[in-house]
């Protein structure tokens, strides 16, 4: 049987797969809803950020869907996906201290006007499946939603 060492490992590691997988769908969605080729667009948007990625995905969406509805759906999905991101972004940027019964999170923060911090925080194996499986799911409403509303386009 896995230590839950071992189960926070492969926890985090499911945890970064699914989110270069969410990544790589956000980017790749732009050429969707661009003009431009897949192969030019996707060129483009690995130089962007993730807040740049999202904005243009908005945009596109506002621009291109003819039901506003379909746009707020998408900046939902998007929101989603900025909150992810952040949870993730805690995890791979942070000091690990992991046992056979407990996982610390540690991670040294400079603050303006607050000098050095560290924030603790105690995660459970269950905490980093959950969060694996929330980008697994946010990615896998991505596909389908665009490829929805590109046909339902009348703009």
């Amino acid at each position: 049987m896995a230590s839950n060492g071992n189960k926070i490992y492969s926890a985090i590691g499911k945890m970064i797969v699914s989110y270069s997988i969410l990544d790589f769908n956000l980017r790749i969605l732009i050429a969707e809803l661009s003009s431009h080729d897949v192969r030019s667009s996707y060129m483009l948007a690995t130089t962007l950020h993730n807040y740049e990625i999202r904005s243009i995905l908005s945009s596109l969406g506002h621009e291109k869907f003819a039901n506003e509805e379909s746009a707020r759906e998408l900046d939902s999905l998007l929101g989603e996906a900025e909150k992810l991101q952040n949870k993730r972004n805690d995890i791979v940027h942070s000091l690990w201290l992991v046992g056979d019964s407990v996982a610390k999170r540690s991670k040294l923060v400079a603050r303006f006007k607050k000098g050095l911090k560290t924030e603790d925080e105690y995660l459970e194996v269950a905490t980093n499946k959950k969060l694996a499986d929330d980008i697994e799911r946010v990615s896998e409403r991505l596909w389908p939603f665009i490829m929805d509303n590109m046909f339902k386009k009348t703009k």
